[in-house]
């Protein structure tokens, strides 16, 4: 195979569920192609200015302008754009070098996403519903092949752009379970069963952790902990002695280990939730609506899906009653992550599209 150039930056700390998947796509990439094969090419924060010249996602004119030389420069054969909404460098690359095989990865169908966030924030959310839908719509028109994460952006991507998918290549994680870590912490003697929230904040996740707190923990004798980024300053006028609540952190291992239970209150949203598979890795059992789980095979045991308050209350107040025999650690989950969403089980998939 010829070099490859991957657009989009080299994740070293993760602060989103895009980051996460964009970490795991360049180590797909590492496993399959050399380290003399791949041409990483950096984005950047975008101004005002490029928005208003119709860029999006980390790309400017002078990046543009880079890929190109890269291009000229090099034997590539193959460019990966890691998320839908560069299109527009896309179509630049396609006019250009019509050999060249664009791959471009959808972490979700950029315009469903941007239609929800219209709903949810009004007017305000116009500019990026619009951005989208043109840079989207370049990027399925003069990409070769299109990568997504379910079965859901699948149909999307052909009802919205009349594209077929290549392939569906799912959330994953690299395995960072100690099982002696996990130990240490399943041995406490907790006085109430600890529930966990993991999300930045953005409008699906506090909207969604929101409405726990308002209509479902004044039923529940729990301790509830929410980590994310910009959690902390969200949710700063917050007081509630079930509720602790923690900004970015460098390590998510220990809240994990110390829960009993993680909780996806998400009724909005597009591709797949991150966190399911984070939670299953550390062998979590999860409790959560029909949006958090989408994507994800329901795992009896390890998943438990609610419609409505009422529906989450009883769930949630079925471990409490149990809370003695409660282990912290879900073998059933743990099994589920190494058999569909470890890289281990998914890297074949990536290794089909090349």
């Amino acid at each position: 195979m010829g070099k490859l150039l991957y657009i989009g930056n080299d994740i070293e700390n993760i602060t989103c569920g895009a980051d996460a998947v964009n970490k795991r796509n360049l180590k797909f990439i590492r496993d399959i192609f050399s380290n003399d094969e791949i041409i990483i090419q950096e984005l950047s924060k975008i101004t005002f200015i490029d928005k208003f010249l119709g860029y999006a996602g980390g790309l400017n004119r002078k990046i543009e302008t880079d890929i190109l030389r890269k291009l000229d420069k090099f034997d590539i054969e193959f460019v990966f754009i890691s998320h839908s909404l560069l299109g527009r460098v896309a179509k630049k690359i396609k006019k250009k070098y019509k050999d060249v095989v664009i791959i471009t990865f959808y972490h979700n169908i950029e315009v469903s996403y941007a239609k929800a966030f219209l709903k949810e924030v009004g007017f305000r959310g116009l500019p990026f519903y619009f951005i989208s839908l043109l840079n989207e719509k370049i990027a399925s028109e003069f990409s070769d092949r299109s990568i997504v994460l379910n079965k859901r952006d699948k149909d999307l991507l052909k009802s919205v752009y009349n594209r077929e998918a290549t392939g569906i290549i799912p959330i994953s994680y690299g395995d960072e379970f100690d099982r002696e870590r996990m130990n240490i912490f399943s041995s406490k003697n907790e006085m109430k069963i600890k529930l966990l929230f993991v999300g930045v904040s953005f409008f699906a996740n506090t909207s969604g952790i929101m409405w726990f707190i308002n209509n479902v923990l004044p039923s529940l004798d729990v301790e509830l902990s929410i980590v994310g980024k910009g959690m902390d300053v969200f949710f700063s006028d917050l007081y509630n002695e079930k509720v602790k609540v923690y900004g970015y952190v460098d390590n998510l291992s220990n809240f994990y280990y110390d829960a009993h239970l993680v909780i996806a209150p998400i009724f909005t949203g597009a591709g797949m939730k991150t966190k399911v598979a984070e939670a299953m890795m550390y062998g979590k059992t999860v409790i959560g609506t029909k949006e958090a789980f989408e994507g994800y095979d329901l795992i009896p045991k390890a998943h438990y899906l609610f419609k409505d308050s009422d529906e989450c209350i009883s769930i949630i107040n079925s471990f409490v009653d149990r809370q003695l025999e409660i282990d912290k650690f879900n073998s059933v989950a743990r099994l589920g992550f190494l058999e569909f969403y470890s890289n281990n089980a998914v890297l074949k998939n990536m290794r089909q599209i090349f």
